[in-house]
């Protein structure tokens, strides 16, 4: 690979290669997230590790298994390691350091020996490796792994840590976890759209086992008393040597254990030769800003970090917590699409239709054993729809369109049932915000942010029965969407406020005065319908009323219920934000659109895509709520606003198939977008220094 580190501005903390965060010394400041599908970790800025968690087969509030009290402290040494020169133990330095969302490479001069070393995250294992790259005099090199025990160990109800032990014949230090189930938490059972769909216990019993384990012979050495520390050395290496953390159910365990004694390096150059080949056949951005530039490059790759490799189709929601749950994958698929993993979005499409239930649809959340967890509200289950429309969208597959309709049309069908009368509306509580019952929410409810979703379902199906020849079904689907348009604006939009209200009762119709904005969650073009005669108006509301130092509110502050659960209801949730920008767009409103660009630069300097943040004060934006978490749902959405949004490039299945209308001022070069077979390079000229903006796509002007 080619190092092209360009200079960057004094506030910057990391130049880039080829899109990889690169530090030339040191490390993120804080703290940084990595994931390799099952397990994942936090890396403090002094290089130790401060968090793992793993998702095997045990309950969901037992994936925690390591966190220290401190993470600025040295002191606890989580599986730290060490190089040892001569006998004399060293922490590795960090200098020419890549961050990757699995892992980091680095390079350490220690004793005038010089070595390269690393982490790596497999699905589940850490492999910590060190690499000897000048050794003059010939000194003896090994590497050296401590352990703090008791100090790091995650101690829960229902939670009992086994002895370690080091088994010479396995070469590994293996310790045992048994986690049994808690009583279920009451709450859960009376929340109206965090309800479990049957599952008494997500699992009663499950034991984790943790091997530490090396390509070397090890030994091991456990100090008897008081603050139980356990070391292990590998034997002296000329070239290349490392340690590996294994966390896999006790039954599995060993036959996992010996597949790595075999294939940990195979394991460990497919995952390298698997982001390389992500990055060279992804689009590639020009916005005049590198750490933009390198977000954009970094999102397909992050969620190829939390994709769960032995459950094709599931993804977890965030790389340093969540597991599998259902709108976090299946929202904002078109941008799984746009950076060219066509193959994901059809395993989520396999997934979702064979873990769904008669019962219950398609799940919102799943037990670590990937059975249904959580119920969603029939409505929200047609992303599905969307994200069907999506893939045959950017790939005209007709094979798999064929394949996944007939669910997709039932998943539909169990939307339509909770049709409310003749209203043109439909029932059910809503899936957005995570408690809806404090907007007045009762089980009894019209939500304007499930009527939203399932509008643009039923246009993506009305067009999808089109391309199969089934004109009665499309006609059925537009019908059914014509009406809930003219009852969505009708019913919902509060024209005193100029805005949508968040529910209505299914009883009697009446609003319930909250105003939020995720009224319209923005997932194909279709939603722009939705704001006929009244987008001017829906456009002001929101610059008036949701726009932050730092982000866009859930609510207006002075909601009644703004803040009122103390966390989501007072946050910013970029997963949401599109709406916004789509809004002002369609109002023929300009706004200042590179805020946005230092926005998300913002958070990625830190190496930070959020789920959400604080916005309470005037002036957030001091400090992050989860220094460097990425969030899969954020990194779409993004991904879906810069392209949809301030490039301004959609795609229909009508003519013309591509439109290019830019928000954002500034100049944007996009090369190597896919679609359809084609690849699309798009220029875009800077909108202030040129009257009419003449856009070529593949060298050519693109008519208007």
């Amino acid at each position: 690979m080619n190092r092209v580190h360009e200079k960057q501005k004094s506030d910057q903390q990391f130049t880039t290669e080829d899109g990889v965060p690169f530090f030339k010394t040191g490390l993120p400041h804080g703290q940084v997230s990595f994931s390799g599908g099952r397990v994942a970790a936090n890396m403090a800025e002094h290089g130790g590790l401060t968090r793992i968690i793993y998702f095997g087969g045990q309950h969901l509030g037992a994936v925690e298994f390591f966190n220290v009290s401190d993470v600025l402290s040295g002191w606890h040494k989580l599986y730290r390691l060490f190089i040892v020169i001569d006998g004399k133990m060293f922490f590795p330095t960090f200098s020419n350091t890549l961050i990757y969302p699995h892992g980091y490479t680095s390079e350490s001069t220690l004793d005038n020996a010089k070595f390269k070393h690393s982490m790596t995250l497999l699905n589940d294992t850490i492999v910590l490796s060190c690499e000897v790259l000048r050794n003059p005099g010939n000194k003896k090199i090994q590497l050296k792994l401590v352990n703090n025990d008791g100090c790091n160990q995650i101690a829960k109800a229902g939670r009992e840590w086994k002895e370690r032990r080091f088994d010479r014949k396995l070469n590994t230090l293996t310790q045992k976890v048994i986690d049994s189930a808690p009583p279920k938490n009451k709450a859960d059972d009376e929340a109206l759209a965090q309800k479990a769909v049957g599952c008494p216990n997500e699992t009663d019993k499950a034991v984790t086992t943790i091997g530490v384990s090396s390509v070397s012979k090890l030994s091991c050495y456990m100090t008897p008393d008081v603050f139980k520390k356990t070391y292990l050395e590998t034997e002296p290496f000329k070239k290349n040597s490392s340690f590996h953390i294994l966390f896999a159910p006790e039954s599995s365990f060993n036959k996992r254990l010996l597949e790595l004694k075999r294939n940990l390096e195979n394991e460990c150059r497919k995952l390298e030769s698997d982001f390389q080949t992500r990055l060279k056949d992804q689009p590639v951005t020009s916005v005049g800003d590198k750490i933009v530039e390198s977000l954009f490059a970094i999102c397909g790759p992050v969620i190829d970090s939390m994709k769960v490799k032995d459950l094709p189709g599931g993804m977890r929601a965030a790389d340093s917590g969540y597991w599998i749950w259902g709108w976090d994958s299946m929202v904002h698929s078109d941008a799984i699409m746009l950076w060219g993993d066509h193959q994901f979005v059809q395993d989520m499409l396999k997934f979702y239709r064979d873990t769904a239930t008669p019962s219950h649809g398609i799940a919102h959340a799943f037990t670590t054993t990937c059975k249904p967890f959580m119920a969603m509200a029939p409505a929200a289950q047609t992303l599905y729809c969307v994200m069907l429309y999506n893939h045959f969208l950017y790939t005209g597959d007709r094979n798999i369109l064929q394949e996944y309709y007939s669910f997709s049309e039932k998943i539909l069908e169990r939307a339509l049932k909770d049709a409310v009368g003749d209203s043109g509306l439909y029932g059910g509580v809503s899936l957005y915000p995570d408690y809806p019952e404090h907007l007045e929410q009762d089980g009894q409810d019209i939500s304007v942010f499930n009527n939203g979703i399932l509008y643009q379902a039923l246009r993506c199906m009305a067009a999808l029965s089109t391309q199969l020849g089934l004109k009665e079904k499309a006609a059925c689907f537009e019908e059914k969407a014509t009406r809930l348009k003219k009852a969505f604006i009708l019913h919902f939009f509060d024209k005193k406020k100029g805005f949508f209200v968040d529910s209505l009762s299914a009883k009697d119709f009446s609003k319930r005065y909250h105003y939020p904005s995720y009224a319209i969650l923005w997932l194909t073009p279709f939603a722009g319908e939705l704001l006929d005669g009244v987008a001017k108006q829906v456009a002001r509301f929101m610059r008036d009323n949701f726009k932050r130092s730092r982000g866009f509110s859930m609510l207006p502050k002075w909601d009644s219920r703004f803040m009122w659960d103390g966390n989501q209801l007072g946050m910013y949730m970029p997963v949401v934000e599109r709406f916004y920008w789509q809004a002002q767009k369609q109002a023929g409103v300009k706004v200042n659109t590179d805020w946005w660009f230092s926005h998300i630069a913002w958070f990625w300097n830190q190496l930070t895509i959020p789920e959400a943040l604080c916005c309470e004060a005037e002036n957030e934006g001091i400090a992050l709520d989860n220094l460097g978490r990425k969030q899969a749902f954020c990194a779409k959405a993004w991904y879906s606003i810069f392209i949809h949004a301030m490039a301004g490039i959609e795609f229909q299945l009508g003519s013309p198939e591509i439109t290019v209308s830019p928000m954002a001022s500034r100049e944007i070069s996009i090369t190597n977008l896919k679609f359809r077979g084609k690849k699309l390079n798009i220029m875009i000229p800077n909108g202030k220094k040129s009257r009419g903006r003449k856009i070529i796509l593949n060298g050519k002007k693109l008519s208007k």
